[in-house]
């Protein structure tokens, strides 16, 4: 079943709620673990990112797609 508009819409203003069954306000959501219990991303091109997520409330996976957008330097400080 493929995700709504509306759907995809409320997942991206709350990325921590479900997007298919909408639980996530007691921690259902979470990133799938690699081998060494890390988040696992991966690059694709160089310039996106992915991460495996998991709903423990309804069994669904996913995975999120991130895209480097913009860099910004820091100062000395930090």
């Amino acid at each position: 079943m493929a995700l709504t508009k509306d759907q995809i819409a409320a997942y991206l203003a709350d990325p921590w709620t479900c997007p298919f069954c909408g639980s996530g306000q007691n921690g259902e959501v979470e990133p799938l673990s690699g081998e060494e219990g890390e988040y696992e991303e991966m690059f694709t091109d160089g310039q996106e990112v992915y991460g495996h997520k998991h709903c423990t409330a309804c069994g669904k996976s996913w995975r999120d797609y991130y895209k480097l957008h913009d860099i910004e330097e820091e100062d000395a400080d930090g």
